[in-house]
């Protein structure tokens, strides 16, 4: 990280009268100063905040519309670091440009007057594209967050109309049953028995009937709450993404009202014609400003460029491992399960490479664990040959998951697995939810979980490349890229939590593996009927 970041760009002496500008000016120089804190107030309240949707453990099968709100509002954080990091480079280009302006005043060379006027246009209006590109931004999210929202209504009102339906089904049940039977025996009392007979046959029928609608009202109530429960966090994150657009339009008033300051401050002698000295003060006042400004800017973007700048760096890379080591298991486990919506041809070979691919990841997550014991790292073999080989290993697992998905479902197979998951859902003691593991019945619901394991596989990558080559983050002044190995101190937060992450992490999946074995083959029909006939050995 440049050593440079929180010292002005330039370090021109100041002169006495300069000094005096400077300490005439000392309250307007101040609310500068505030000014810059608030602005850094503002977009620091974005980073450091969660939108509701991403506080949760959004379930793919339960709630798709909240796991699309949660890719498309990701990198909100990144973008808004990005902000702050594009503002630095506009005002240490425009104090280049003003300090462009000292050498033709002190050869007494003429300036128009309108010289700073357009400095100031210029400086003002490239600050206010990078806010009004991210309110752009932020606002194409809250569309997107209100599609999402009008597709949940979509399935609400469905829900609803079916509901209506199944309780006028209801209602006709009984005036079928009477009217299906005739009074037979008012007519000849020998045919009593008969009609008997057929009361308690229509009277059965009626009753499973009845069952089945209530069996189907119950599975549209459950439906209907989880649905407004996603209605409910989608209003909640879409309330969130406004006040962000708030944050913004306060950060950008702050800038604009210290861009003003910058060329509205009176100096000493303003009117003589004395233009040149004038002009010199003038620069050393906005440059001042500028220093004020670039004081919280910078300080909070060295504090904030672990987490957010560009490149590979530990401190991000263990905080996204210690989030999503603890999902993996469950997600191979609720992968390997879905075989059952594959072809009985496939279904042997969709779990087994299921299995594989977890037996892949915690093998390396295994050896992550014993070089962190050993606390030895032989850095070009770890990373350039296991870590190299554990990404091409997992790569060719996924796609042949996603190919078989693509290739070797079976529409039968689904429909029943969707029935089986309606009684799952009607007889669980949770609704479902957001953050329920529900059991996956389509290829959709499926590639939601094995979208998410390819994540959690890069961030294992990012992970290993970070522990293999030390950090390797780009400067946020965008001139150099620090390399530094990385000693593993257990006594810092982060990394004490990564290593019970990691410990916990490793036996549990293990152990959760092995009780998904055996895995076996589907026997062919000949094979099942000879099982059957064949002698006991």
């Amino acid at each position: 990280m440049s050593s440079d970041l929180n010292k002005p760009s330039t370090n021109q002496p100041i002169s006495s009268t300069d000094m005096l500008a400077c300490s005439e000016h000392a309250p307007q120089l101040e609310g500068s100063d505030i000014k810059a804190a608030s602005l850094i107030t503002e977009m620091s309240a974005i980073i450091d905040s969660k939108l509701p949707v991403a506080k949760l453990h959004i379930d793919p099968a339960s709630s798709p519309q909240l796991e699309k709100i949660v890719m498309q509002t990701s990198r909100i954080p990144d973008d808004t670091f990005q902000v702050l990091l594009e503002l630095k480079h506009v005002v240490e280009d425009h104090e280049s440009q003003l300090e462009g302006l000292r050498p033709q005043i002190q050869n007494n060379e003429p300036i128009a007057d309108d010289k700073l006027k357009k400095h100031k246009q210029s400086f003002m209006s490239a600050g206010r594209k990078i806010f009004f590109d991210y309110h752009g931004a932020i606002a194409q999210h809250i569309r997107f967050v209100e599609k999402s929202w009008d597709n949940v209504n979509k399935s609400i009102r469905q829900v609803f109309d079916e509901s209506k339906k199944t309780q006028d089904w209801q209602g006709r049940v009984d005036v079928i049953k009477d009217n299906l039977v005739p009074q037979v025996s008012a007519i000849n009392p020998l045919l009593a028995p008969a009609e008997s007979v057929a009361n308690v046959a229509v009277g059965l029928a009626a009753y499973d009937i009845s069952r089945k609608l209530d069996d189907k009202l119950s599975d549209l109530g459950v439906l209907d709450e989880a649905l407004r429960e996603d209605v409910l966090v989608a209003i909640k994150t879409k309330a969130r993404l406004q006040e962000y657009l708030l944050h913004n339009q306060s950060a950008r008033n702050n800038f604009e009202f210290i861009c003003d300051m910058m060329y509205d401050i009176k100096v000493p002698g303003e009117g003589s014609n004395h233009r040149g000295a004038l002009t010199s003060q003038r620069i050393d006042l906005a440059k001042e400003i500028i220093s004020q400004l670039m004081l919280p800017v910078n300080k909070f973007l060295v504090q904030k460029n672990g987490y957010y700048g560009h490149g590979i760096t530990v401190v991000r890379e263990v905080d996204s491992f210690c989030d999503v080591i603890p999902k993996i298991s469950q997600d191979i486990e609720r992968i390997v399960a879905a075989r059952v919506i594959i072809k009985r041809s496939h279904e042997a070979r969709f779990g087994k490479t299921a299995h594989q691919l977890g037996m892949v990841i915690f093998q390396f997550l295994q050896t992550i664990k014993d070089i962190y014991d050993q606390k030895i790292v032989e850095q070009a073999a770890f990373f350039t040959l296991k870590t190299h080989k554990f990404s091409q290993e997992t790569g060719i697992l996924i796609h042949s998951l996603d190919n078989i998905l693509d290739k070797r479902t079976s529409s039968r197979r689904m429909a029943k697995a969707k029935k089986i998951r309606k009684v799952e859902d009607r007889f669980s003691n949770a609704v479902p939810g957001p953050e329920n593991r529900r059991a996956l019945v389509n290829p959709d619901e499926v590639r939601g979980i094995l979208r998410r394991l390819n994540q959690s596989v890069e961030t294992i990558h990012k992970l290993a490349a970070a522990s293999g080559i030390g950090k390797m983050v780009q400067s946020i002044t965008g001139n150099e890229v620090e390399r530094a190995h990385v000693e593993f101190d257990l006594s810092n937060n982060s990394l004490g939590e990564f290593h019970q992450v990691l410990g916990e992490g490793v036996r549990s999946g293990l152990e959760e593996l092995e009780e998904l074995l055996p895995i076996e083959e589907p026997k062919s029909f000949i094979g099942q009927i000879g099982a059957i006939f064949r002698p006991n050995r």
